[in-house]
């Protein structure tokens, strides 16, 4: 079951974003004798992978049998681990809107992320940074029960216009089972 992303407005001093990151449950989780605790090199791999993906168009990322796309919370489509496979498959947008904070649709997270290395590149981690943006971040319900990493904008870029933020969602396999794209309003 997956719940959205609660976003509220912040200022737009992101220097602090990076120390008030929330932790995800693979932290909880460090140093737990849990066997199904997924390792958290393996999620920023997978992550990387999905970087690479976005890059190229040539897909190693380990999907899950289905995996959900979502833009703030909101399904767009749930693919199975082919058509994840496809580029094209995440081009998309919630049914019936035109738009996604103010761009017009489909939106992309593969697009998001491939846009970013004209600025530097996406950063990568195991941390959800506490906004994007102007917009604060709240963690999501789902989190307690499914590691995440996190897809960031590089440092340039982020403001109130081009941040955004992609959280993969990983099954208890470790394989992508969701994945969630947050972007500011330009």
């Amino acid at each position: 079951m997956a719940f959205p992303l609660a976003m509220t407005s912040c200022s737009t001093n992101n220097s602090d974003s990076a120390a008030s990151e929330q932790p995800t449950a693979s932290e909880a989780q460090q140093g737990s004798s849990d066997p199904a605790a997924v390792d958290r090199s393996a999620l920023t791999d997978q992550a990387r992978r999905f970087v690479a993906f976005a890059r190229s168009g040539d897909s190693e990322v380990t999907w899950a049998d289905e995996v959900t796309y979502r833009l703030s919370g909101d399904e767009v489509a749930v693919l199975s681990s082919t058509e994840a496979d496809d580029p094209e498959s995440w081009e998309g947008c919630v049914e019936g809107q035109k738009t996604f904070q103010e761009r017009r649709c489909p939106v992309s997270p593969l697009s998001v992320v491939e846009a970013s290395f004209a600025s530097g590149g996406p950063v990568v981690s195991t941390r959800v940074p506490a906004t994007v943006g102007c917009t604060r971040v709240s963690a999501r319900s789902s989190w307690s029960v499914t590691d995440v990493a996190a897809v960031r904008a590089p440092e340039s870029m982020s403001n109130c216009v081009d941040d955004f933020l992609v959280v993969l969602e990983f099954s208890a396999t470790g394989a992508v089972d969701g994945i969630d794209l947050e972007m500011t309003s330009p």
